[in-house]
Parts: structure tokens; sequence; C-alpha cells
């Protein structure tokens, strides 16, 4: 037992590892020793080795099967590791065996609430507060569940007994603030979660929740807020920019909305939520890519090209932004060339079958020397290639001359290659004024050699834009 011992006080320093080390050797000295096993079952879990720590209580129910301290844990560990079924019966056994009655119910309430069974969770949830009242976070998911079952007057009855006396904790409130929005006790859940916020400034989840709240109140001006300070805390969150996306749209702000919808679709290309958000938002907007037929552009304040083939269109990129364009192209699966007409110069994006092959605009630098600069070829090599100095420009056909050659590795090759076309889109995107032209038909002289997906240049893209501004 000394060891044991060892392990708690080790435990209670934070210290896991050598506190699971020091049961251990307390199992190897005496394998019958449960309070041991116990204790290494509950560090196992707490270290997510959940396979590990069904295994020793596993054990340790053979040894001793009248243990509910153990059944718990057991319940415990396949409830983390997503077995909420096989968690269920565990708990109930613990329940049966005489297991601490509030520790028992509050797995039994988290097993019926992944199983989605929300009567059982609320049952459980009310003996849970039986026998610990204290419990806040069993409060707080009561009061959801009696919202989920339409229970409103005891849910608001309940957390409104709870907001008298509110936690001084951030995660506390977020919860409290979050089941006040599902009990529709908006106004008290808008000031739990501003609470949070003063408690807490970085917490990504309370600007969320206070989003979330806000819009629910009908307030969606000040719920964009939220759901920028959310977004200026993780950029890149697919969640958040639905959100905003959806938030700025119910005000009407469609390009805005369009512009973060798009970066939720590349953070998470296949949230079919997100999907449906951009397509409808995109089809709400006055924009020239409903037809086939090339649309009058808004005045452009670039010079416009006077032709547009059939199935292609003109367009402002005052009105559009150029992920906006991409993104349409993208899911049209569209085969083409995307002409950029701007003051700073003229951009064009190759695409085929909706996937960017090529981009070219006046800072570029031609694949050939950007080899020779990563000191993968040398000069000489490059102009003793068979590659004629009009061609150097045509970076596909460089690229083939050299894998044909055996001077450079293909795959060498094309990581250069996509790295051009993120770095072009990152130059094209800072392009807001200009005027737009899509043609369809083969892009270019060559066939691509590489292809890349047109939400991943953007993202990437953008987060070099935001390093290079840090």
């Amino acid at each position: 037992m000394l060891l044991v011992r060892v392990g708690q006080l080790y435990a209670r320093q934070g210290s896991l590892p050598d506190a699971l080390n020091a049961t251990r050797r307390a199992q190897h000295l005496d394998p019958d020793l449960i309070p041991a096993a116990l204790a290494s079952g509950e560090y196992l879990v707490a270290l997510r080795d959940l396979d590990a720590a069904v295994l020793t209580l596993s054990v340790a129910e053979i040894r001793s099967p009248e243990s509910g301290q153990v059944q718990l844990l057991l319940a415990l560990a396949h409830l983390e590791a997503g077995r909420a079924k096989v968690a269920l019966r565990h708990a109930e056994r613990a329940k049966t065996l005489g297991g601490h009655p509030a520790d028992v119910h509050r797995i039994l309430a988290r097993a019926h609430s992944a199983m989605g069974h929300v009567e059982e969770e609320v049952r459980a949830l009310e003996e849970v507060l039986r026998h610990d009242p204290s419990d806040l976070e069993s409060a707080v998911a009561l009061g959801e569940g009696l919202a989920l079952q339409g229970r409103r007057q005891e849910a608001v009855k309940l957390l409104t007994r709870l907001a008298e006396r509110p936690p001084n904790d951030a995660v506390a409130l977020v919860r409290l603030g979050h089941a006040m929005t599902e009990a529709s006790l908006v106004g008290p859940a808008v000031k739990m979660l501003r609470e949070a916020i003063r408690v807490n400034p970085d917490m990504v989840e309370a600007h969320m929740e206070l989003g979330s709240a806000l819009q629910s109140a009908g307030a969606d001006k000040e719920a964009v807020h939220s759901y920028r300070a959310a977004a200026a805390l993780r950029p890149n969150d697919a969640e958040i920019g639905y959100r905003l996306g959806l938030a700025l749209r119910d005000l009407g702000r469609l390009r805005e909305a369009s512009g973060a919808l798009i970066r939720a679709a590349a953070a998470a290309p296949d949230d079919a939520r997100i999907e449906a958000a951009l397509g409808d938002t995109l089809a709400a907007l006055k924009t020239p890519l409903t037809g086939t037929k090339a649309a009058p552009a808004a005045t452009p304040t670039a010079p416009m090209p006077a032709e547009s083939t059939d199935g292609g269109f003109t367009g402002d990129l005052q009105i559009f932004t150029l992920p906006e364009l991409l993104e349409f192209l993208r899911n049209q699966h569209a085969t083409g060339e995307l002409l950029v007409r701007a003051t700073e110069g003229e951009g064009r994006v190759r695409l085929h079958e909706g996937q960017i092959i090529a981009v070219t605009h006046p800072r570029r630098r031609p694949l050939g020397e950007v080899l020779v600069d990563v000191e993968l070829i040398t000069l000489t090599d490059l102009k003793r290639s068979v590659i004629r100095p009009e061609d150097l420009d045509r970076d596909t056909l460089v690229a083939q001359v050299l894998v044909n050659q055996r001077m450079v590795e293909r795959d060498t090759l094309h990581d250069i290659m996509s790295d051009l076309i993120v770095e072009g889109i990152r130059e094209l995107v800072t392009w807001t004024t200009g005027a737009v032209v899509f043609r369809r038909g083969p892009p270019g002289l060559d066939p691509p050699e590489v292809q890349v997906d047109p939400r991943m240049a953007i993202l990437e893209a953008m987060r070099r834009i935001d390093e290079s501004a840090l």
C-alpha cells in the first residue's frame, strides 16, 4: 500500500506518469492488490491510454467481481473510449454493488446522454443532485435536459436559482449561459456569457456561445462582433466561419457572408452544412455568375476585356473576391482560364475540372529560376536542356523535360509547383479592385502536371498573409 500512497502523492503534484509507475510496481509486487489496480486504471484513463485502462480494470474485475469501484472505473474507461452502451452496463452493475451514488449517477447520466436517452439522463442527473446538491456541472446539464424535454418552467426555475450565485469560473459560466440559451432565457444567458468573457477574454467558446445567444435574441449585428472576436482567436475554425457567415447573411451582408463561408469550407471541405450555406449565399448575391452566357458586369475600375466566350462570364472584383470566384469555379468543375486585370497588373489562374493547375502574375518567378535558386539544378543545366528560351515560362513543359532527363525528381517538382500556385494565389487575393473574365476551354498548351484544390490554396495563402502580418 505504501507505493499506492506514493502514487497518490505524485498524482496530487500533477505527475501522472510517475504516479502510474508507482502503482504498477505495487501491482507487480502483489497482483491481488485491488487498490493498486484501481489507481492504475484511474491514472491510465487520465492519461488517455484507454485500452490499457480497460485491460487493467478487467483483470481487477476477475479478481474482485463484487467491487463497485472497479465497475465504476470500467464504465468511465469505456465511456471515454466512446463505448457508451458497454459503459452503461458497467455503471448499472456498480449501482447494484453499492458504488458511491453521486459518482454512479454521473456516469449513468453521461452514458445516457451519449446514447441520446434524454429522459434517462435527466433522471440520473436528478439523482446526482439529490446526493450532491453542490454539483454545478450536473445542475447545468439537468437544466439543459429539462429544456430539451420541454419542461421549460422547471429548467427556468433551476437555472435562475443557479444564476443567483454565478460561479467565478469561465468554463462553468459558459455552460450555464449555454443552458440558459437552450431554455430561452436569452437575457440572463447574455449576461452570464459576458461575465465569462470578463473572467477569460481569450476563451473562444465564450465568444461563440455569446454569438449564439445574441442570434437567438435577433441581435445579429452584435452576434457578428462576437463571432469575429472568436475568429480572431482561432482564425481557421470552420464552425466559427460557418456561424459568422450565417449571421452576416441574416444581416443581408452577402459578400462578407460568402467570404466567411468560403474560409469555413476551406477548413472543412466535407461539411455539407457549410457547402449548402455557401451555395445559398452565392445564389442570393446579385452576380453575373448565374448563366452560361457572359452577363453584364458592374462598372469596372480596370479596363474590361471586350469578349467572353460562351459558357464564360465577366465580373468585377468589387462584387466578387477572388476566393469567391474560385469557389464557384471549383463547384462547377470548370476548365478554363480566369483572367484578372487590376491596377497591380494582369493575373491568370488556369483550371482543370475545378482544380488550379497554374497561376501567373507580374511578380511570378518561372519554375526554372526557382529551381536554380534552391540549388536543385544549375543555370548551366537549365541552359543545356532541350528547352527553348521562349519556352522557359511554360512551367509544365520545363517540369516534364527535367523529369524526363532525370535532372529533378517528379515529387520534388510537384511540391515546388504546388507552392508556386499557392504563392500566386497569395498575390492575387490582395487585388481588390479590377475586372475578371473567365473563358472556358483548354487551359493552355500543356497538359496539367499538378493540380491544387482552390480551397486548400486559398486557406494556405491566407495563412501566409496572416503570418507575414505578425
